[in-house]
């Protein structure tokens, strides 16, 4: 049996070493590579191979090369070579130094363990270095490990190539403090002891509060796809498989020898390439699955199969049941949902040279000895899941939480009589998760004698001794509502939700929360306030676990999480760590397509709604999800563009926009090839978009943008397809605003892109409908005009006009009105002699501009009037043109007299308003609403003085944009401040309003300047 199964092997891993064996050799476009990257004969001549890789589908080869000098490598210093499958150079990225340039030095002036002590003092390591377990992993590489820190810690010394082309003799050092999530890679200057860089490996993926409501999910399919070769070693799990995204889609299925013997030849169990299983243990080569609930980032226990590898336990589903009531069923679905991203994966160039995930590495391509460390029920949190991604060669990390999102009825009003009853409320992620004793007693709303003083961001006022007490949401974080609360009296805690929609679980945690505190919604909070007049009494009531659910349960999760460590591996090459820090990297876009395609079937569709996360969330298959919009193709369910990530929160919002366009062209490619169920071997347009997508991240450059994420994707196309899909592309693409004329600016900034929807007119001649547009963005009620300028002429045409009136026709030229604000598509289907062919476009209905403005009347004796305009609604960019001065584009003006000042504002649709602001003249006593504070320097570069004038008691210090956008905020004593240091170096050139707000007097605003 033995040597049958041996041979099998062979057989199986026969085209792995075949490939392995074809590799070209770098050395033979030296000369080309040192040509075009004008690189001299000692730049390259150490240069050694970091990882080469083949894809199986494509057959192309992406060799990384690691610059060295002085017998050491320089990390940064990394050059891409990419060669079709006819060993041609297709691509490379010079990212080599002048070595001539530099004056290095190969000697540090102290050792890696000072280094190593250095970059633990940088994270607040306090205690004495007594490394343990110290081992050599390779040249300039060691592990050892430490009291205080979690796991191992790794070294390396090299050369660094910092992003301002400095290069730095250092001590790279990766660990894990105790009490801490973070897996942090700091760097040490090992001549100075200077801290050089620092970087948090683990992107924490806590999905923040759902929004928009989408429509009902399908219910799939649990049938593992026929065409895959599975092994026989008897091993059986009952999880919810793929493509189940959580218990909400299906009921868990025992699936019997799901390891795939491509991706896992010995199994799931196997550590060392020798039939049978070395491991009876959620235990593998690609994953080590177990419960870490006391946060020291070791196994509290794995779940045992025994010797038949049974892992069938039962499951207790949620509400009303305490999770680690299914622990074991829960762990197991966490090694399964691993495994299986890893069996997926490796299908579409995610295998062992590539820098994935396993123990044992059978082909002895990559770095071994980093199967996933999955831990369940992590005990670090709530509401939260993460990824940490080491090099190749060292274990990842990933952490699953309990999350405690849903709404209960956990709050009952018993009096008065017209508003009592049950309200939806969701519990605190700190403080008691359940009431043993229901908490009983008056409700009073909180006072704490500030210009806010619902907010208890302080002290109340009011003695709440036996009360329960009601805040609103905002200005200061959830605990410190509640501790402030406590600390005066109360109880209990009622927080009402500051904005519309379902309330949410408050995170946060402080252990000296003894007291319940629940969210209510903004509604139920304005009903239950109306009535404080009177003698409202209320009942905090939570139920053992009720409110928690697990997310080792929800698939999505999981595959959203070990998307990260794929991205992070695959951009820059396995051994680069430093690829995706830059603000407009797409990490969390990736992430939930990953998500994406592992829970999708032949039932779904490109325009139905797919929310993220409604199983953690304690919502219903058909809930509203975790991001902006749910994914669709349908622009009324997501209209999402390119100018959004300048909105939305940075990571997840900004990824949420990479994933919408990634989620069209997967649907487009469908729509053209048709969907293959065989979701490891098949060849439809589902399986197309992904490889598209794996590859893209091998090709694009380190700290990449949207636009070169969108480069790479076609040069994986051409690698791929010969190109057959790039106007496919383009268009998907330019639907969202990455067309043909986008500009992406610094990949740096997610500020300063350009959106464009525009394809290449080399796509244009493989079309011929055409039609020309007025505008493609109106202001609401206006008009667009529109002509069908087809060549050859059109013999019929039909237009449909998303959005306007009229909705469809069939005339050569028309006026369309617009009088909804949206984003909407006009498409016009024509046919000719050259056949069928129509033409969307996209077509942004702007909502009406409002203007908000706060003026500032001039004291008698000076000219120190101002006007501060914000406008909202419109398309921005705004311009602005004065009366009396006329080529002023400013939104603030200074220093003016007494008078009438007029304005027109005009936003990027054309869209204008015209207006005035009258500046009076301050008499006597009304000069007191003068300005009290002053600021110095103004302008400023670095910190900013803020000197307030004696006897005005002001609380705290807001820095906005020009825009309205809170940047900063600073809470400051009171009566006694006169002088306040704001820590303003940080950001950015340009124009702010500085407001400081008072208990005594109203808020007062003025403009600063930063240089």
């Amino acid at each position: 049996m033995r040597l049958r199964i041996l041979f099998l092997l062979l057989l199986v891993a026969a085209p792995a070493f075949l490939l392995h064996a074809q590799k070209s050799d770098w050395k033979s476009y030296l000369s080309q590579l040192k040509d075009s990257c004008k690189l001299s004969d000692a730049d390259v001549k150490d240069a050694f191979v970091a990882s080469h890789s083949r894809s199986p589908r494509s057959g192309m080869e992406v060799i990384w090369l690691r610059q060295t000098a002085q017998g050491l490598p320089i990390q940064g210093a990394d050059m891409q070579l990419v060669l079709d499958k006819q060993h041609q150079l297709f691509k490379q990225q010079c990212h080599f130094v002048h070595l001539a340039n530099y004056a290095l030095n190969a000697q540090p002036n102290f050792d890696y363990q000072t280094g190593i002590l250095k970059a633990l003092n940088s994270k607040g390591f306090s205690s004495t270095l007594q490394l343990k377990d110290i081992s050599l992993v390779k040249t300039n590489k060691w592990k050892a490990t430490q009291a205080g820190v979690k796991g191992n810690i790794y070294t390396e010394f090299s050369f660094w190539l910092s992003s301002r082309n400095e290069v730095k003799l250092a001590y790279t050092v990766r660990f894990t403090l105790k009490g801490s999530d973070a897996l942090w890679q700091v760097r040490v200057d090992a001549h100075t002891g200077e801290i050089i860089d620092s970087h948090n490996l683990t992107l924490s993926c806590d999905f923040g509060t759902p929004s928009i409501p989408s429509g009902p999910l399908p219910k799939y399919s649990a049938e593992v796809e026929s065409s895959e070769q599975l092994l026989n070693d008897g091993s059986r799990y009952r999880v919810f498989p793929y493509p189940l995204e959580s218990p909400l889609n299906g009921p868990r299925v025992l699936l019997t020898n799901p390891a795939d013997t491509q991706a896992s030849p010995f199994g799931w169990h196997d550590l060392d390439g020798i039939e049978g299983a070395d491991d009876t243990r959620s235990v593998g080569n690609n994953v080590n699955a177990y419960d870490d609930q006391d946060n020291d980032d070791f196994p509290d226990d794995y779940v045992y199969g025994g010797a038949t590898l049974n892992f069938d336990f039962p499951f207790s589903p949620t509400p009303n049941n305490n999770p680690l009531a299914s622990r074991d069923a829960s762990i197991t679905n966490l090694f399964y949902a691993n495994n299986r991203m890893h069996d997926v994966l490796w299908y579409y160039g995610f295998d062992e040279e590539g820098g994935n995930f396993q123990y044992y590495n059978y082909t002895a391509n990559g770095q071994g000895f980093d199967a996933v460390n999955a831990e369940g029920f992590d005990g670090s949190g709530t509401n939260n899941a993460n990824f940490g991604t080491p090099p190749d060669g060292e274990a990842p990390r990933m952490q699953m939480y309990l999350w405690s999102n849903n709404l209960g009825g956990y709050l009952t009003v018993n009096s008065p009589f017209g508003i009592a009853g049950v309200y939806p409320s969701a519990v605190a992620a700190f403080g008691p998760q359940i009431t043993p004793v229901p908490v009983s007693g008056q409700l009073v709303e909180m006072n704490d004698g500030s210009a806010d003083p619902t907010f208890g961001c302080n002290f109340s006022i009011d003695d709440l001794t036996g009360k329960i007490v009601l805040i609103d949401r905002g200005s200061c974080i959830f605990t410190d509502k509640v501790l402030f609360a406590q600390q005066s009296g109360a109880i209990g805690v009622i927080v009402v939700n500051n904005q519309a929609g379902a309330a949410f679980s408050m995170g946060g945690a402080d252990p000296s929360i003894t007291i319940p505190a629940l969210m209510v919604s903004q509604n139920d909070g304005t009903i239950i306030r109306s009535a404080l007049t009177g003698n409202v009494n209320v009942t905090i009531n939570i139920t053992t676990g009720g409110n928690y659910f697990d997310s080792s349960f929800d698939n999505g999760v999981i595959a959203h999480e070990y998307g990260h460590g794929i991205s992070n591996r695959l951009t820059g090459g396995p051994l680069n760590t430093d690829c995706l820090y830059n603000e407009e990297q797409m990490g969390e876009g990736w992430s939930d397509f990953m998500a994406l395609i592992m829970t999708s079937t032949i039932a779904n569709s490109a325009t139905e709604a797919r929310a993220i996360g409604n199983y953690v969330e304690g919502l219903s298959l058909s809930g509203e999800g975790i991001r902006p919009f749910p994914y669709s193709r349908d622009m009324t369910i997501n209209p999402v563009v390119y100018d959004d990530i300048q909105v939305l929160s940075i990571p997840h919002g900004l990824g949420s926009v990479w994933c919408s366009i990634l989620w069209d062209m997967y649907w487009n490619l469908v729509d053209e090839y048709g969907y293959d169920t065989d979701l490891l071997n098949g060849n439809g347009g589902n399986n197309m978009a992904i490889q598209l997508v794996m590859d893209g991240m091998k090709l694009q450059t380190c700290s990449p943008g949207f636009i070169d994420g969108r480069e790479a994707i076609l040069q994986a196309d051409e690698l791929n397809y010969a190109g057959a899909n790039r106007c496919l592309i383009w268009s998907t693409f330019a639907r969202r605003g990455l067309g043909y004329s986008a500009d992406q600016g610094s990949s740096e900034s997610a500020f300063d892109g350009i959106s464009a929807f525009d394809i290449p007119p080399f796509c244009s001649t493989t079309e011929f409908a055409n039609f020309t547009t007025s505008s493609i963005s109106v202001c609401v009620g206006s008009s667009i005009s529109y002509s069908d300028i087809t060549e050859p002429a059109s013999t019929t045409r039909a237009w449909t006009f998303e959005g306007g009136f009229p909705t469809v026709s069939s005339d050569s030229s028309l006026l369309v009105t617009y009088s909804t604000p949206g984003t909407y598509t006009t498409t016009l289907t024509v046919t000719n002699s050259l056949g069928t062919d129509d033409m969307i476009q996209t077509i942004t209905v702007v909502p009406t501009m409002t203007l908000t403005a706060n003026v500032g009347d001039a004291a008698a004796s000076a000219d120190n009037g101002f006007i501060f305009i914000t406008p909202s609604g419109g398309l921005a960019p705004y311009t602005t043109e004065w009366a009396d001065m006329p080529g002023l584009n400013d939104l603030t003006r200074n220093l003016l007299a007494s008078g009438i000042y007029a304005v027109t504002i005009t936003d990027a649709a054309g869209c204008a308003i015209d207006t005035s602001f009258t500046v009076d003249r301050l008499q006597g006593i009304e000069e007191a609403t003068a300005l009290v504070f002053k600021v110095q320097p103004n302008p400023f570069s670095g910190d900013l003085q803020v000197h307030i004038s004696k006897g005005n008691q002001a609380n705290a210090l807001a820095l906005y944009d020009i825009s309205g956008r809170l940047l900063f905020e600073q809470r400051i004593s009171g009566n006694n401040t006169e002088l306040v240091q704001l820590p303003l170096s940080h950001i950015s050139a340009g124009s702010y309003l500085l407001q400081v707000r008072f208990n005594n007097r109203a808020a007062q605003t003025r403009r600063v300047i930063k240089q």
